[in-house]
């Protein structure tokens, strides 16, 4: 894995927590993160090299399309059903199950 800081944002740009935390996380075998790990880099991936993503976020990346919700937050899940004019309120499972159905709803 390289280090290289080729194509990525400054980590100085984070605050104090998150540095320390992408830092904790690439010393990690990527086998061994949890889902939660990966949506954290995932949302800060313009702060990893390209190698980095490759490494890391290939699954998050290559998941189908009904799974991209997995890796939002409550705001951005939020705001695409809103976007979508559906009901915004509900747990975040919950909207994520809202945004699978209005998927399969389209199709």
């Amino acid at each position: 894995m390289s280090n290289e800081r080729k194509s990525a944002l400054p980590l100085a740009q984070l605050d104090k927590a998150s540095r320390a935390r992408i830092e904790h996380l690439l010393g990690t075998e990527p086998a061994a993160l949890s889902q939660g790990d990966r949506d954290f880099l995932h949302g800060r991936r313009d702060y990893l090299t390209e190698d980095q993503r490759n490494d890391y976020l290939v699954e998050v990346e290559n998941e189908d399309e009904g799974d991209q919700y997995d890796a939002m937050n409550a705001a951005q899940l939020k705001d695409e059903l809103q976007a979508r004019g559906l009901t915004v309120g509900g747990k975040v499972a919950e909207l994520r199950d809202r945004l699978r159905a209005d998927d399969a709803d389209e199709e």
